[in-house]
């Protein structure tokens, strides 16, 4: 089964080469290297297997399109430019294909190791279940193989036959595109997307506080938007940060003018404070650095915060 391993990027950086180079070290044969930039004047530097697809600023979703219909592969390896795959990424996926019902395999983004701490300490909110929620998933390794609804792309191995089948379905949005992807695959087509704790992809994190966050807002702002014409696609747990931040404003003036809403209110935000103390004390406990235990501390809650407002606000925009 011959695999197109897709790389949407902006330009060809440090990161992009990393990725690549990681790439051919894969322990599979039978697979080709699709890297999209924006632009390329540059001579072709790759060896084998490696082409570069120049596709102007487009979002990477249409950049992964333009793979699908120039790529030679059955199955399409979509990865993120900042990421790089382990040598048996390929490998542990492409055995779920013997079962007919499922079209996808996806598996966690793991935070590298030779990451500075602020970037540490992002890929820990992320991979805790009190910070990332049910997303936490995304960023360990600590569960069982089992089928999900929702995946993000950094780190999906998809039948392009499926691909070809819904592009038409999707929006061209950025990022968050994973929801309707998703949707449509399991909702609609009725069919299987397999999480395997082995199929694993290292990616880079966004840095605390300002990249981080940057990411964080546009993927809450994309979420609350696909509210308007795909809101079966979004998951009730996308809510809970919205809820959070209307909970600490709304609650204000109602503990000012009565003295039970008070209590509920001082107690709400004690258990919540409570428990990022205790995610921080975890990460202090298995990462022995304080620093980085208050970054979490810190980031978790404004990662909450940052993320419920963007949701609100994309519900409220008037496009997706």
């Amino acid at each position: 089964m011959k695999v197109s391993i897709v790389i949407p990027c902006k330009s060809i950086d440090s990161y992009v080469m990393e990725c690549i180079n990681r790439c051919l070290e894969i322990d599979y044969s039978d697979y080709e290297i699709l890297v999209l930039p924006d632009s390329y004047n540059g001579k072709n530097i790759f060896s084998r297997n490696v082409y570069v697809m120049p596709t102007g600023c487009i979002t990477p979703l249409r950049k992964r399109f333009i793979a699908a219909s120039q790529s030679t592969g059955e199955v399409l390896a979509f990865i993120d430019s900042d990421a790089y795959p382990t040598k048996s990424w390929l490998k542990n996926a492409l055995r779920h294909f013997n079962d007919s019902n499922t079209v996808a395999v996806v598996g966690p983004s793991l935070t590298p190791i030779n990451d500075d701490i602020m970037s540490k300490a992002s890929g820990l909110i992320l991979s805790s279940p009190f910070g990332g929620g049910s997303e936490s998933i995304r960023y360990t390794q600590s569960h069982s193989i089992r089928y999900v609804n929702e995946a993000p792309t950094c780190n999906m191995i998809i039948k392009k036959s499926v691909l070809n089948a819904i592009k038409d379905l999707l929006p061209d949005v950025w990022p968050g595109e994973e929801i309707v992807l998703c949707g449509t695959i399991t909702k609609d087509l009725k069919k299987k997307i397999v999480y395997d704790p082995e199929v694993i992809v290292y990616h880079h994190r966004r840095r605390l506080f300002s990249p981080h966050l940057r990411q964080i807002w546009n993927y809450g702002k994309v979420k609350g938007s696909l509210l308007k014409k795909y809101r079966r696609y979004v998951r009730p747990v996308f809510y809970l940060p919205t809820l959070l931040v209307l909970g600490i404003i709304m609650g204000i003036p109602l503990a000012m003018l009565n003295p039970v809403a008070r209590y509920i209110y001082g107690f709400s935000l004690l258990a919540y404070t409570s428990l990022s103390a205790a995610n921080a004390i975890l990460v202090w406990l298995k990462e022995r650095s304080s620093k980085l235990a208050i970054l979490v501390f810190i980031g978790t809650i404004i990662t909450h915060i940052c993320y419920g407002i963007a949701f609100l606000k994309g519900m409220l925009s008037g496009k997706i």
